[in-house]
């Protein structure tokens, strides 16, 4: 959409110029309009571009041999003074954003028990996910050695048991005679 520069005031009702693309994405108007200002402001309704607003300037310079016709162009984001604009080449180059290339409109109401909530934070998250794993196999696999080996069982709570004793002989300041560790008892096995 190409609205000259003199017609953006409240008074006006903003003539916009509508120019069609071509099957390469290039449209040659500039050419054809009059001397002076344009705001060219490049929309769509399916794409999302990095660079949407330009100043164009059609100037005519007068040399010996004949009238030419210049056109520069500037990047005119919105919230820029007018006077800091950046001068862009001409022909312009309009590329998408590459980060969000499409428009999206609508956004699947029912996302899924992956993409929100709390088992997505699990499945997200490696440390959360390893967690969670790591206490399922302790969980379980403790029940298999109850019923697997009861005899490693007994041997590992003695373990755990003088453990504990030798942990609180070692707080325990006045007794400056310090037991031996236990050592470790081979389950029998068939």
């Amino acid at each position: 959409m190409l609205i000259p520069s003199r017609e953006l005031h409240p008074s006006s009702d903003n003539i916009e110029f509508r120019v069609p693309l071509r099957h390469d994405g290039s449209f040659k108007t500039l050419q054809d309009l009059s001397i002076g200002d344009y705001l060219l402001t490049v929309s769509s309704t399916d794409y999302n571009f990095d660079k949407d607003r330009f100043v164009v300037l059609i100037n005519e310079t007068q040399d010996a041999s004949n009238n030419n016709i210049t056109i520069t162009a500037y990047e005119n984001e919105l919230g820029h003074r007018y006077n800091d604009l950046i001068e862009v080449d001409y022909p312009l180059n309009i590329t998408l954003n590459q980060k969000n290339p499409l428009r999206k409109y609508y956004e699947p109401k029912n996302k899924g028990i992956t993409t929100s909530g709390p088992i997505a934070g699990l499945l997200n998250s490696k440390l959360a996910l390893f967690g969670t794993v790591s206490s399922i196999i302790l969980l379980i696999g403790f029940n298999y050695i109850q019923k697997l080996d009861p005899d490693f069982l007994k041997d590992l709570q003695n373990d755990y048991s003088n453990l504990q004793q030798v942990v609180a002989q070692n707080k325990n300041p006045k007794n400056s005679q310090r037991p031996a560790l236990p050592t470790k008892v081979k389950s029998k096995r068939n």
